[in-house]
């Protein structure tokens, strides 16, 4: 029962290992056993090692951290052309963009982890080749937006490119998160970074050039990409941007990982509030409201999505959403304050309750009082309160009553003259002796 009781808290290699030698002192018993047991023994250890050193945390590309996607992050949406050579090749919710030029490709985000055979699929149902993408680009190093990176970078043998303060981020599989000051875990497969972005910096391709624009907040290197699409004789400015949007749990008045992370949102949405692109775009198709300005089918039309107005709105909204967040919330204050009246009502329920265990009729409900009652409570003290139904004990609780409403402060300084419980005569504090005088007082 004791080596049974230990094995099960053994695990992988040590849980072999532990079988082994349990089996070896029988063996020794009759060494005609040895030719058997020894080989099962060594398979046996081999079968539960193999799978405990595959799983190792130790493993660069092993997942230790399984999120859930939301529905919307894979449902499938028919990919479309946005503007010039600009197109939409991402799920319903999660925007993933390709710029193609003669020269090579450029995607920016992915998806979640299992998405590359997704953004394959609709890169070549708008007629160009998946093999062509040379460059790889990210608005932020969360798994909803990169997570299939490592997988298309090993298809296509595109460079990866991200900003250097998120870059950690990517390398680490998403365990780098100032959330998480302790580490995550690996959330998604890393990807090693092939160039670090920085604020200002140009991103070139055949014709076609990208400025880097730092909107830290959301992530420590959150980025926006700044371009100019030429189509049709018109010259149309782009902007796809990284939103200031707050993750639940954030504190935006401080974080461990982030110590000035209300300074950055403050500069990014001055900054971002100070732009006015032509057509602008976002990491989440839900952030520029794409699906009221394209339907799957409809024809290609860039006019749908010029829409500066709705770019300052959605700005001022989150602006908005900062601004309550950080009222309710600075370091170390609750975002819900128990009201003060609620304190005062529990201090004079407890305050209420008499040391008998008994409740006082204080908390109870108002009784109906008769002729009787109404007499005893009024008129009736002394001994005329004691021959009356259950008058001594209301009057009890009426002396109770006194003591708990009482101020602390008002009832220190009162004369202690209170008279006897009319239940009881006083108490004689020096009786007197069998037979003899009077103590003397």
């Amino acid at each position: 029962m004791r080596a049974r009781s230990r094995d099960t808290i053994l695990c992988g290699v040590g849980r072999a290992r532990f079988g082994v030698f349990c089996i070896l002192p029988r063996a020794r018993r009759n060494p005609m056993r040895l030719n058997v047991i020894l080989p099962a023994a060594a398979l046996v250890l081999a079968a539960i090692a193999a799978p405990a050193l595959a799983q190792s945390p130790g493993a660069a590309t092993a997942i230790t951290v399984h999120l859930k996607p939301r529905p919307h992050y894979v449902r499938p949406f028919e990919p479309f052309r946005i503007v010039g050579n600009v197109y939409y090749v991402g799920t319903y919710d999660l925007a993933v963009y390709l710029i193609t030029t003669p020269q090579g490709h450029m995607l920016i985000n992915t998806g979640i982890n299992d998405s590359a055979p997704v953004i394959k699929e609709n890169v070549e149902k708008v007629s160009f080749e998946f093999s062509a993408i040379k460059l790889l680009l990210a608005t932020h190093g969360h798994w909803d937006h990169v997570g299939a990176f490592s997988e298309i970078k090993r298809m296509t043998g595109a460079k990866m490119l991200m900003h250097e303060d998120d870059a950690g981020m990517l390398e680490s599989g998403g365990s780098e998160d100032y959330r998480y000051p302790q580490g995550r875990g690996v959330v998604y497969e890393p990807v090693k970074v092939d160039r670090r972005l920085r604020e200002g910096d140009t991103v070139r391709l055949g014709d076609m050039e990208l400025t880097v624009l730092h909107h830290p907040g959301h992530t420590l290197g959150s980025t926006s990409f700044s371009f100019t699409v030429r189509d049709a004789g018109r010259d149309y400015n782009v902007l796809l941007a990284n939103m200031a949007s707050i993750n639940p749990g954030v504190t935006v008045g401080g974080m461990p990982g982030f110590t000035d992370i209300t300074a950055a949102y403050t500069s990014t949405l001055a900054r971002q509030k100070q732009m006015r692109p032509d057509i602008w775009l976002a990491s989440h198709a839900a952030q520029f409201n794409m699906h009221a300005k394209h339907k799957p089918g409809d024809p290609y039309d860039p006019s749908r999505f010029i829409d500066p107005d709705g770019y300052s709105a959605k700005v001022a909204h989150y602006g908005k959403l900062f601004r309550e967040r950080a009222h309710a919330r600075g370091p170390g204050v609750p975002s819900v304050r128990r009201p003060p009246h609620r304190a005062l009502e529990v201090r004079t329920a407890i305050r209420a309750w008499p040391r008998g265990g008994r409740r006082s009729p204080s908390l109870r409900e108002p009784r109906p009082r008769n002729e009787h009652s109404a007499g005893t409570l009024q008129g009736a003290t002394g001994s005329d309160a004691a021959r009356t139904p259950s008058g001594a004990k209301r009057q009890r609780h009426r002396h109770r009553r006194a003591q708990i409403i009482t101020p602390r402060r008002a009832r220190s300084k009162r004369v202690h003259d209170r008279s006897p419980s009319p239940s009881r005569a006083p108490r004689d504090r020096h009786p007197r002796r069998p037979g003899g005088p009077p103590p003397t007082r």
